[in-house]
């Protein structure tokens, strides 16, 4: 009740074309045009580094390893918080902040930063959190 198939190229017209056989680093590339996620795999994962804004606002910059087809939007999903002054920060939110095809800031809403540190985005005790970025629509 099953058909699988592998290797098959469609053709535009009558003529057929020589198959185009592409390496797996190249679909792995043409595939995070659409959607790229950085998981974390382990409890305290850093995923971006960024500098607080305010005693409640964070940016992080995150370079796309590709260039996308478009400005993405985001997703995120486990346990994810901040680091900085030697203290874990809750976030109670996050938006996009300017994002193109090359990257992108989130702005995350944290409390009790002091303006001008470091700060970085990390997985809280998570080894399955993470953040994705998708450009497919």
């Amino acid at each position: 009740a099953t058909w699988l198939v592998t290797g098959v190229q469609l053709e535009v017209g009558p003529v057929a074309t020589p198959f185009e056989h592409r390496s797996f680093g190249d679909e792995l590339r043409r595939c995070k045009r659409y959607y790229n996620r950085f998981t974390s795999g382990s409890a305290y994962t850093r995923f971006a580094d960024g500098q607080v804004q305010s005693s409640n606002q964070a940016e992080f910059t995150f370079q796309h390893p590709v260039t996308m087809r478009a400005a993405p939007t985001y997703g995120s999903g486990g346990a994810l918080t901040a680091w900085t002054e030697n203290t874990l920060k809750a976030i109670s939110s996050m938006a996009l902040n300017d994002p193109n095809v090359n990257n992108c800031v989130l702005t995350a809403t944290v409390s009790g930063c002091t303006r001008g540190y470091a700060i970085d985005f990390i997985a809280n005790n998570d080894a399955t959190a993470y953040i994705e970025f998708i450009s497919e629509f």
